[in-house]
Order: C-alpha cells, then structure tokens, then sequence
C-alpha cells in the first residue's frame, strides 16, 4: 500500500509540475507573439503605402507635370527607407519567435499532458514566422522598386528640363540636360531589374536614352549649321517621341501591383491562420 501510495503521489506531482511547466512555456511562447502582433499594423500600413505606388509609378514620365513627379519621388525614397528602417525589426520578430518555437519543444517528457496547448501555440509561431518570412521578402524588394522609380522621377525631371531649355533656345541648357538626362537614364536601366517591374520598362528607358542620344546629335547640328542632318534628327526625335507614346504604363502597373499583391496576399493569409490558431 506504501508503494502504491508513493505511486500515486508521484504520478501527480509529474502531473501538477508537467502542467505548471508546459503552461510557462506557452504563456512565454504567446508574449513573444502578441510583441510581435504589435508590429504588424506598422508593417501592413507599409505594404498599403507601396500598393498606392503603383498608380503613381506608372504614370507616363513624359506627360507627368514636374510637380507630380518631385512628389512621387519623395514617396518612392520613402518607400525605400521605411522598408530597410523595417528589416531590423523583422529579423529581431523573427529571432524571438525562432528561440520561443525551440523553447516549446524543450522536454517534451515533462510537457505531455500539456501537448494540446504546446502544439497550437507552435502552429501560432509557425505562421506568424512564414508570414515574417514572406515580409522579409517585400521588404527586400521594396527597397530595390522604390529606388528604382527614384531613377526613373530624376530621368522625368531631366526630360522635363530639357524641355524648357528646348523651349527658350538655350543651347547650353540643352547640353546640360541631356547629359544629366543620359546618366540618370543610364543609372535607371542598371536598376530596373528590381523585383516587380514591368517588362517593358527596360525598352521604354533604352528608348529614352536613344532620345536623349539624338537630340545630342540635333544640337551638334544646329551648331554645325548643317540643315540637312538638323531635318533628318527631327524626324528621328519624332519617330523616338511616337514610340515612347506607345507604350502602355496602366498595363505596367497591373503587372507590377499583380506581382506584389500576391505576396501581400500570402503575408495576410499567415497572419490570419496565426491569429485564428
């Protein structure tokens, strides 16, 4: 009868002691969640504010006013710096979430009649991580659009001066412009492979560029006094000008809002299940 008593009061301390124990784990495991759910609306107001860009982005740098694209350059810098202000962040949500996940699997022999609450607590983490995962991800590719389309708004910029210097005659203002157009032009192509935009912007910018080439050429005519080639470069800048026209910047930003609302769509369906779990 000793024996079975010494049994009985073991088995239960195991019990009272497994359930005390597996219950400290799952209340760190759901603190480390709920800090990290304090992140989330700042993240999800992030991934709005770059679902807004894309309307503006793609608005054609030719016909834009001056004003409109000084403005959707400071958004796409903004863009940029709140999402790498956001990485360290993410990564740090990450780590907490990582080290709570591994804490819940620690002995597991003393943690088994609290298996229920350890595993759900678990497939929480383990969602909220995939979710952070993903925002890594957006994050990393927002970088690299916002400051692309920073590029592109300095082109539009110098497009636009060069076109007042056209205007008012000014040879030397023209040169100017056009240099500066053909390294902002040359710094956008190097950038427009970031993740997400559209196809058709690296020839629409190597189009521009021919452009800016050729008004180069019109100007070196015009001061050579060679008539005939100062008609032949116009009816190329005609034909380069028809061609930037044609090309379909709605279309570009469906792609582009396509390719990044699917990621935004995956991150919100993580956050959900975890939320829900």
């Amino acid at each position: 009868m000793l024996v079975v008593l010494l049994v009985i009061l073991a088995g239960g301390g195991y019990a009272v002691g497994g359930f005390v124990y597996a219950n400290s784990k799952v209340n760190s495991a759901t603190d480390a969640y709920n800090k990290v759910v304090d992140h989330e609306n700042a993240l999800t107001d992030l991934f709005n504010k770059l679902d807004a860009q894309f309307k503006s982005n793609n608005n054609d740098p030719a016909s834009a006013s001056s004003d409109s694209i000084k403005q959707d350059k400071t958004l796409n810098l903004q863009l940029a710096s709140q999402s790498k202000s956001a990485q360290p962040t993410v990564e740090s949500d990450d780590t907490a979430l990582a080290n709570a996940a591994s804490s819940l699997n620690e002995n597991s022999w003393l943690t088994a009649l609290g298996k229920s609450s350890i595993d759900k607590s678990t497939t929480r983490i383990n969602h909220a991580r995939a979710a952070l995962a993903i925002a890594k991800t957006i994050l990393a590719d927002s970088i690299l659009y916002g400051t692309f389309y920073a590029s592109v708004d300095d082109a539009a910029l110098d497009l636009d001066a060069l076109d007042t210097a056209a205007n008012a005659g000014d040879l030397n203002a023209i040169d100017s412009a056009i240099q500066t157009l053909k390294s902002d032009v040359t710094k956008a192509i190097q950038e427009d492979n970031a993740p997400g935009v559209a196809s058709q912007m690296d020839p629409f910018l190597k189009d521009l560029q021919k452009l800016a080439t050729d008004f180069s050429a019109l100007v070196a005519a015009v001061r050579a006094g060679d008539t005939n080639k100062v008609n032949t470069i116009v009816k190329q800048l005609d034909a380069d000008t028809t061609k930037l026209d044609g090309y379909d910047f709605d279309a570009m930003g469906t792609s582009e809002q396509a390719y990044y609302k699917a990621l935004i769509d995956k991150y919100n369906a993580e956050i959900d299940a975890a939320n829900k779990t």
